[in-house]
């Protein structure tokens, strides 16, 4: 079988067989067993590990922007006691954000509806003595397709809301605090105001839970088939020096708990090494595009070497057509990556305008993958791997 007619298998069977595939779902396990089978058929040793992740993305937002309006309602009704209590509900939501947009324990995550769910990982030996190890990364499961990533206009309408909402809390634990010691009625009515944003973050994050999940053939079938794809590859052409470690994580979708859960059982056996993932790399006309950095709230910084080699290897190869982006209000699973120290680069298959095509929409099914893309992000892929194992020490 042909590298295109893997890839194609791989998609069709994610997207289509299995369908949409959201966090801790039964269909996130059945994709989870579907790469265990195909690297079992390549005569290697997978590994299923088992963790809680969060069900929905969206409940820390849910959650947060509930307890500002509370907050709120308390301030405005509740007297002294009010005035004491809205501004440590509005410090502690805060503060709770703050540690899960950077993937760090926070008490959001602690009260979230937890589910089960699986990372799939095997490793694909060197054909001589071990001198580095790459970690090649493709998530399985799929987000919801929520109204505010139904066109590029909601997905702006959305980010200016967000920041909105974020400013809006910090001057209310401001207001929250002045008014505990001097009381000024035209602040009362200021909190009001500022509670806007606030509340249609609310109603967005709300409504989301109750859309269906995305088939998810680019997001990210996609990147779970040149996984597999790279790893049949390996199978036969094993690097000289490299070890690589081909991992499907779950729950990418809902806060990258799969990825965190992996490099901690993981880590130290790793050592330093190449960490790359790959996500949404089948739109229409896109990439290979490898991120120079992503922000979510803080700038998670790719390797500068490894960006450089990139850089190289693509003005060498100018028929695979790649490219770099900075990448903004997203993560990926190169965010943990990062920030577990290791040397990190991702592939998503931004156009070169900048648009991820069908991301997390309705319209995210097989019909609309270009295996084009896909296959010349695997090339590329490869041609770092290659550079890589050549300078490994």
């Amino acid at each position: 079988m042909s590298t295109i007619d893997s890839l194609r298998k791989h998609v069709h069977h994610l997207s289509v067989d299995i369908g949409p595939r959201g966090s801790t779902t039964p269909e996130e396990k059945r994709a989870a067993a579907y790469a265990e089978d195909i690297y079992k058929g390549l005569d290697l040793t997978p590994i299923t590990e088992i963790f809680a992740g969060a069900k929905s993305a969206w409940s820390p937002f849910t959650i947060s922007t509930f307890l500002v309006l509370v907050a709120e309602i308390v301030f405005l009704f509740g007297g002294l006691y009010g005035a004491v209590i809205a501004p440590l509900v509005t410090a502690f939501v805060l503060a709770s954000l703050i540690l899960e947009l950077s993937f760090k324990s926070n008490p959001l995550r602690w009260i979230l509806p937890k589910g089960l769910s699986q990372n799939v990982s095997v490793a694909v030996e060197p054909a001589s003595e071990i001198k580095q190890t790459i970690v090649i990364v493709g998530h399985i499961d799929t987000h919801r397709t929520p109204i505010s990533h139904r066109s590029l206009r909601w997905f702006s309408i959305f980010n200016r809301l967000t920041t909105l909402t974020f400013v809006s809390a910090i001057l209310l634990l401001l207001i929250f605090g002045v008014q505990i010691f001097i009381a000024f009625e035209i602040l009362r009515l200021i909190t009001i105001i500022l509670c806007i944003p606030v509340l249609a973050i609310f109603l967005m994050a709300i409504s989301a839970d109750f859309t269906p999940y995305s088939f998810g053939a680019n997001d990210n079938a996609s990147g779970a088939a040149l996984t597999m794809a790279l790893a049949e590859k390996l199978a036969k052409e094993p690097l000289q020096k490299c070890r690589v470690w081909v991992v499907n994580t779950g729950c990418e979708e809902v806060g990258a708990y799969g990825a965190a859960a992996w490099l901690d059982s993981h880590l130290d056996e790793i050592g330093e090494a190449v960490y790359l993932t790959i996500d949404n790399i089948g739109g229409a006309g896109a990439g290979p595009c490898y991120l120079t950095k992503e922000t979510l709230v803080f700038p998670f910084t790719y390797d500068s070497e490894l960006i450089a080699l990139a850089d190289r290897l693509a003005e060498e190869n100018p028929e695979l057509r790649a490219y770099s982006k900075e990448q903004k209000a997203a993560y990926t699973d190169g965010a943990i990556g990062i920030k577990a120290g290791l040397r990190c680069l991702t592939f998503v298959g931004y156009t070169p305008d900048g648009i991820i095509p069908n991301w997390h929409q309705p319209t995210d099914v097989f019909e609309n993958v270009d295996f084009d893309a896909i296959k010349r992000t695997m090339d590329f892929v490869w041609l770092l791997m290659q550079a890589i194992d050549r300078e490994a020490e």
